[in-house]
């Protein structure tokens, strides 16, 4: 979906009394699980991209917008869904993922 989520789920009008990642789903609930005093759940889910490397397919999709301006342009539309939940853009992390050893021996930067 390209809606962002200030738009979709209004976190300044509603109070929310949590808000998971992805990223850390699992602890999130495990938190929200104890303090509600609720039993401990396995929710089974993994990050299975966490720690791997961007398949070349993602990294070329990656160089395409960054070289067309659209990945200036898609950062800046959802500017405020990252800064409210903690993520950045940093254009120097982004050439240090593209350059990355691993990444550019498989050809995955050019």
């Amino acid at each position: 979906h390209w809606m962002k989520y200030n738009d979709l789920c209004h976190p300044c009008v509603m109070q929310y009394d949590y808000i998971a990642k992805m990223e850390t789903l699992e602890s999130d609930v495990e938190h929200v699980l104890d303090q509600i005093g609720a039993p401990a759940l396995t929710i089974g889910h993994s990050n299975e991209s966490k720690g791997k490397n961007l398949t070349k397919a993602k990294t070329d999709y990656l160089k395409e917008l960054d070289a067309t301006g659209s990945l200036d342009a898609l950062w800046n539309h959802f500017s405020k869904d990252a800064d409210m939940f903690g993520y950045k853009f940093d254009r120097e992390n982004f050439q240090t993922l593209c350059e990355s050893s691993v990444n550019h021996s498989l050809g995955y930067c050019g």
